[in-house]
């Protein structure tokens, strides 16, 4: 399989209380092939989010590849014009409920897919093959579970 994204070595760092300087993310390499998911796991402050963020703005140090590219993300505009999208953990942050599962996915992607019927039938197909035919891509997200 083709590597997609690779991170290579990322640190970032930030600073406590008293100018103490707390490691986030110290030397962590991540690579994702075409067709894979992964789920990072970890208990609150091991830097999982942290290393999603580092995909819209610059590691402190460390190497960011897509396609085989050295790219330099500063900015969520631009992790979006390399065709990365970031949903939240904290959902609130990320989906407006009073939206359709599909409205919501489609202003997440701002414009890589060209209509809001194409979105539909993509989502119809991920929920086919994961055997979630129960959701519906017109669904307002105000009506499902946080599952």
């Amino acid at each position: 399989m083709q590597t997609v994204l690779e991170m290579q070595n990322i640190c970032k760092s930030y600073f406590g209380e008293g100018g103490v300087e707390i490691k986030a993310n110290d030397s962590v390499t991540f690579t994702l092939k075409s067709g894979e998911v992964h789920a990072l796991l970890g208990e609150n402050g091991a830097g999982k989010s942290t290393l999603v963020m580092n995909l819209c703005r610059e590691p402190d140090s460390g190497v960011v590849t897509l396609n085989g590219e050295e790219v330099e993300l500063r900015s969520p505009r631009d992790a979006l014009e390399h065709g990365i999208g970031i949903a939240y953990q904290d959902l609130s942050r990320t989906l407006v409920e009073r939206h359709t599962i599909a409205e919501n996915i489609l202003s997440l992607t701002r414009g890589f897919l060209l209509s809001l019927s194409a979105v539909e039938n993509e989502i119809r197909k991920a929920l086919a093959e994961y055997d979630l035919d129960e959701l519906d891509p017109k669904m307002r997200v105000w009506k499902l579970s946080g599952g």
